[in-house]
């Protein structure tokens, strides 16, 4: 039981960390730039992709051990299944399907332009 807690907390985790980092030209992008930084454990692409305000306090707040223990349990493969903007394109839903080990987890990530740039948004 402790376990599934756990991997939900993680995956939970996971979520919020998605929705919030990558500059990208698009949100498509944003997500597979994210997934391929916790994938290759690199801390520092993972900030990235969080807008310059929330990197700070990543950076602050998250070792890379942390990092690694918490988002880097794992390969996971990423397909994108669609997009949809908000009426004004500064904000953006990305319905993706995480796989990792045979299982699967349909996930929606927010994701918000800043200055022209696509990052992971609260």
């Amino acid at each position: 039981m402790a376990k599934k807690i756990i991997a939900v907390v993680l995956s939970l985790l996971f979520v919020m960390a998605i929705l919030a980092s990558c500059a990208a030209s698009n949100p498509k992008a944003l997500v597979k730039k994210y997934v391929k930084a916790i994938n290759n454990k690199d801390f520092k692409s993972f900030t990235e992709c969080y807008d310059p305000e929330t990197r700070k306090e990543l950076k602050d707040t998250l070792t890379k051990e942390d990092f690694v223990e918490y988002y880097c349990d794992g390969k996971y493969s990423v397909k994108i299944k669609g997009v949809e903007y908000s009426d004004d394109k500064t904000t953006a839903t990305v319905s993706v399907t995480l796989t990792k080990d045979g299982e699967t987890q349909d996930l929606e990530l927010t994701c918000a332009k800043v200055d022209g740039k696509w990052y992971i948004g609260y």
